[in-house]
């Protein structure tokens, strides 16, 4: 009788993670059915001049096209405040700032996010460098960044996502609101000093972040 309880258990078991499986499979397919059918903004190349744009940081200060000319600039799209696995790359940026100043290197990082959050997140977190809320999504489609929910879940699963968002979240010093697009994905420029873009880095999945050694070398 025992042994038989045994078995019926393991087989309940098994059943459920067969089930859980199947439909992990099936959501995963229907986002790949979204993506495939969602409006995909043009990406940016290589060579090519950034597009025009006038914003502001989190301070209030102008932020142009016209005043990145005249100093290697990165421009760093992440995905929103709230996200541990960006706080994981923030963090190592952070790291990497001092010495990325002294080669002369620029950091601008934008969110989908408020204004309100993000100043919370930069005052909270200490961050050095520049940080621009765009909660519409305004300059995410400007520089072609996309979103998609499979890639998300992709590097989540498979590209060491979760390790990434357990360790951005140890690292945060505050708690705050997940306030932007669950499916958005991130980008990364290397812009020259006459604006044009010497590397154009897009992320194919979660986590798929441009080595810190090429920013280094930039």
């Amino acid at each position: 009788m025992e042994n038989t309880k045994k078995i019926t258990r393991k087989s309940q078991t098994l059943r459920k993670t067969l089930f859980a499986i199947l439909g992990g499979i099936g959501l995963l397919f229907g986002y790949l059915f979204i993506d495939a059918n969602a409006n995909v903004p043009t990406k940016l190349e290589v060579n090519q001049s950034i597009p025009d744009f006038t914003t502001t940081d989190v301070t209030g200060k102008t932020v142009s096209s016209t005043t990145l000319k005249g100093k290697k600039t990165v421009v760093i799209f992440e995905r929103f405040v709230g996200c541990p696995v960006c706080n994981a790359h923030v963090h190592q940026l952070m790291q990497e700032y001092k010495n990325l100043k002294e080669k002369g290197i620029e950091l601008i990082v934008i969110y989908e996010s408020s204004n309100e959050n993000l100043m919370k997140y930069a005052t909270t977190e200490e961050i050095p460098f520049t940080l621009i809320a765009d909660p519409n999504g305004t300059l995410y489609d400007t520089f072609g960044v996309t979103k998609s929910m499979a890639k998300v879940m992709k590097g989540f699963i498979f590209k060491g996502g979760k390790a990434a968002a357990s360790e951005g979240t140890k690292a945060y010093k505050g708690n705050y609101e997940m306030d932007g697009s669950k499916s958005r994905l991130t980008a990364e420029f290397l812009i020259n000093t006459d604006g044009t873009i010497a590397n154009a880095h897009y992320a194919q999945y979660l986590n798929d972040n441009l080595p810190i050694e090429v920013i280094k070398n930039f």
